[in-house]
């Protein structure tokens, strides 16, 4: 029974720790860049069918993953995300396609330098 509470009181804690650093995202409409090389491009994704900011923190943590990319964030209530990558490693659709459950496709791409 004490497994069962702490499991229950240890996944609260992970759920409300993910909305909070997802909601202060919400109002971030840029990330910050981080000099990566001579290439670094912004991306802007449109993700589709996310249905709360769990979903924007684990889409974040797969395109995070990607080889090349230097920053993302994924803002739930816009249903986009803003990634900065090196683009001499890895290109725009690319990354769009490390969101493996929620469809994501490029809506706009632009170099930074």
């Amino acid at each position: 029974m004490k497994k069962i509470i702490l499991g229950v009181l240890v996944f609260g804690v992970v759920l409300f720790l993910t909305n909070s650093l997802v909601s202060a995202n919400d109002s971030k409409q840029e990330v910050l860049t981080k000099t990566v090389g001579q290439a670094t491009n912004r991306a802007i994704l449109q993700i589709d069918d996310m249905t709360c900011t769990s979903c924007a923190a684990g889409v974040e943590w797969q395109l995070q993953q990607v080889e090349g990319v230097v920053n993302a964030t994924v803002v739930y209530s816009e249903g986009k995300g803003y990634v900065d990558y090196d683009a001499s490693i890895v290109d725009a659709e690319t990354i769009a396609k490390a969101s493996d459950v929620y469809p994501a496709r490029v809506i706009e791409n632009k170099g930074l330098n």
